[in-house]
Order: structure tokens, then C-alpha cells, then sequence
């Protein structure tokens, strides 16, 4: 009788064991596939960004001919405010000669 205990004993831990190890490998299995799904996601992601700053570039130069543009636009617009109060402080004062009385 004691060896069919001992028999039954074994026979429950080794089960408890390999649920156990199913368990732990079962896990490992699921937090491998959500960090692959996880960097298929970037990998995604990064490829519509990758295709967006392409598509940027393609219509509107690259970042160094855009701060180009700006800088342009803002020396134009420097010399336009300049020119307009020239001609504000000409007609405040009365020396406009632009302007039609």
C-alpha cells in the first residue's frame, strides 16, 4: 500500500510540475507575441511618419530650404512694415509725396 501512495504522490507532483512549467511557458509565449505585435505597431507607425516627412519634403523642400523661406519671408516682411511706416510717418507729418490730397 505505501508504494501505491508514494506511486499517487509522484504521479500528483509531477503533474503540479508540468502545469507549472506549461504555465510559465504559456506566459513567456503570450509576452513574446504582445511585444512582436507591439513592434510591428512602431515599425508601422514609423513607416506612415517615414512617408509623411517624404511627402513634407517632396512638396516643400527639405527642413534646411524651409528655414530658408521663412527667413526669406521674414526679411520681405521686415522691409514691407519699414516701408509702410515710412510712408505712415511721411503723411502723419505732411511730407508724403504718395499720397493724393
Amino acid at each position: 500500500m505505501p508504494i501505491l501512495e508514494i506511486s499517487v504522490a509522484a504521479a500528483t507532483a509531477g503533474a503540479a510540475i508540468i502545469g507549472t512549467i506549461w504555465k510559465v511557458h504559456s506566459g513567456v509565449v503570450k509576452k513574446t507575441t504582445d511585444h512582436e505585435k507591439r513592434l510591428a505597431n512602431i515599425e508601422h507607425t514609423n513607416n506612415i511618419q517615414e512617408i509623411k516627412i517624404n511627402n513634407i519634403e517632396k512638396n516643400h523642400g527639405s527642413l534646411d530650404q524651409r528655414m530658408a523661406n521663412i527667413e526669406s519671408t521674414v526679411v520681405e516682411l521686415k522691409i514691407q512694415n519699414a516701408e509702410i511706416l515710412q510712408i505712415l510717418k511721411g503723411g502723419f507729418y505732411g511730407k508724403n509725396k504718395n499720397m493724393v490730397n
